[in-house]
């Protein structure tokens, strides 16, 4: 994956695209509930259709996939960038606190989002039988 990554332009987009979207949640005070319930279905997309990010449109897909993906993407990355310490992805970080005043710091947290969405991934894993 890193050989992958090391040429190629999804890494250089999300470093324009992503700051673009920690300044508007930094406009409408942070990230809201309707964010964080965003990145739950982020994940989703992206194990579904995550290669196209890489490899581009697949056969059958409608214009403006890829775009709709990578836009979905890097509003998750810019919601987490907000968790402390920030987010690192494709070796790069992002850090919500490096963008603000110092006025307009404010901590989002997570945890228990992370926690209930790992519960319930696990319950999931549980009922999928690999060896059938």
């Amino acid at each position: 994956m890193a050989v992958v990554m090391e040429n190629h332009l999804l890494p250089i987009a999300l470093s324009a695209a992503v700051p673009l979207h920690i300044f508007q949640l930094i406009d409408k005070n942070g990230p809201d509930d309707v964010d964080l319930s965003g990145l739950k279905e982020v994940s989703n997309l992206l194990c579904e259709k995550g290669d196209r990010l890489l490899f581009g449109k697949a056969k059958g897909d409608k214009d403006g996939v890829v775009a709709d993906i990578f836009n979905k993407t890097a509003r998750a990355i810019a919601v987490l960038s907000f968790c402390f310490g920030g987010v690192k992805v494709f070796g790069q970080r992002y850090d919500a606190s490096r963008f603000m005043s110092k006025k307009k710091i404010f901590k989002v947290d997570l945890s228990p989002y992370v926690r209930s969405t790992i519960q319930e991934e696990k319950k999931k894993l549980k009922k999928i039988d690999l060896f059938k």
